[in-house]
């Protein structure tokens, strides 16, 4: 890859009022407006596109496995989802304030997108289900009271509002000012940011090293956001763990959307180290190596738990197949 990276990079750029502060690849920044001036940020850049692509699919195998299966309300966590979906949202939110690239905003609407997706898919299979285990108990069609089919919910109701909740809060947060250019030092989410041309001001330095880790207050509440993501991507497996645990089983889950999370995990991590390891860039995207790299322990447990339960049937109170 290295050899690669060397020739994508024979072609460097001086910044003419570019926002990079040094030679640069110019095609990284024609197409994805990112500065890139050296080998290891380019093998670091490549894996971050990677990384993308792997999280880009992570719902697609669940999505097939949830439709062939038809019980993915007994499969997965209904918590879960939501800390995902919680995640992604504050991760978002970080990206819109503290002024990221394109690339990264784009994504993160993409995920918050898939996250509702899953969640409709999740409530579709739930009320069917519930209609019908209540059809299977109900008496006899002569002497059954009648009831107004007005109060029934109908799952694409349930669909429609979801996808009307994503539009809206999609809207309301592309209304969000996020100022006429990218700020500098800033690396939220995955990817690397512009490094701006001119001097900027600085509210909070590192230490006394004199690096700058906050350029102004909305520098500082995108970074809080960035930590409550990373709490809420750490916790999330939690609730999938137990469920498996209590119900004895995996049955209804995808392995692959755990596998490609892993795969995404790693790569995000690896391109944020090879891009740079200096202590307050580290810690600048802690709250986002947490969230990721952190969260592979749990990761490992749930295709531990693949391992161990497989296909096999539930021992636990759910011992009725997950389809009555």
């Amino acid at each position: 890859m290295m050899a690669d990276s060397y020739s994508m990079l024979s072609h460097l750029h001086v910044p003419i009022n570019t926002g990079c502060n040094s030679t640069y690849a110019n095609w990284t920044y024609t197409i994805f407006g990112e500065c890139v001036h050296n080998e290891m940020q380019m093998a670091g850049f490549i894996i971050g596109l990677i990384s993308i692509g792997f999280w880009i699919v992570v719902f697609f195998p669940q999505f097939y496995e949830a439709y062939k299966n038809g019980a993915v309300d007994q499969a997965l966590s209904p918590l879960f989802l939501i800390m995902w979906l919680l995640g992604d949202i504050s991760n978002l939110t970080g990206c819109l304030l503290s002024g990221q690239l394109p690339t990264q905003i784009y994504v993160a609407y993409y995920y918050i997108f898939m996250d509702v997706c899953i969640l409709s898919q999740f409530l579709y299979y739930k009320i069917k289900n519930r209609h019908r285990t209540v059809r299977a108990y109900e008496p006899d069609p002569i002497n059954r009271p009648t009831y107004s089919s007005t109060a029934q919910v109908e799952p694409r109701h349930v669909i429609y509002c979801c996808l009307v909740f994503s539009a809206f809060y999609g809207t309301s947060l592309l209304s969000w000012p996020q100022g006429p250019q990218i700020k500098s030092g800033h690396h939220i989410g995955a990817g690397r940011s512009l490094l701006s041309y001119e001097e900027q001001t600085c509210m909070v330095y590192f230490g006394q090293s004199g690096d700058c880790m906050f350029t102004d207050s909305e520098d500082l509440i995108g970074y809080i956001f960035g930590v409550v993501s990373g709490i809420c991507y750490f916790m999330s497996r939690s609730p999938q763990l137990y469920k498996n645990f209590k119900r004895k089983s995996v049955e209804g889950i995808s392995i692959f959307m755990f596998i490609i999370t892993v795969l995404g995990n790693l790569t995000y991590g690896l391109s944020v180290i090879l891009e740079d390891t200096s202590l307050v860039f580290l810690c600048r995207h802690l709250p986002w190596l947490v969230g990721s790299i952190g969260t592979l322990v749990f990761d490992v447990s749930l295709l531990l738990q693949f391992a161990v339960y497989g296909k096999k049937p539930s021992l636990s109170g759910e011992s009725q197949p997950l389809l009555a």
